[in-house]
């Protein structure tokens, strides 16, 4: 599961191990990693102007993170 940032410029990541990632497209370096599921993650969102992500996971758990 993957998505872009609304200004184009980071590339999210939903990861099998349960973390979300963070890459900077034009450099592609990791920005950003957050753990908090226990398993695969189904989806991702991101706030219209990119302040929060909000991912859900096959665990039952929703987190919502200020970026």
């Amino acid at each position: 599961m993957r998505l872009r940032t609304p200004n184009g410029q980071q590339l999210v990541a939903g990861c099998g191990d349960g973390s979300i990632r963070c890459f900077d497209l034009s450099t592609g370096s990791l920005l950003a990693e957050w753990q908090s599921h226990t398993h695969v993650i189904s989806s991702i969102a991101v706030s219209p102007n990119g302040k929060f992500i909000a991912h859900a996971s096959w665990d039952n758990t929703v987190h919502l993170w200020d970026t």
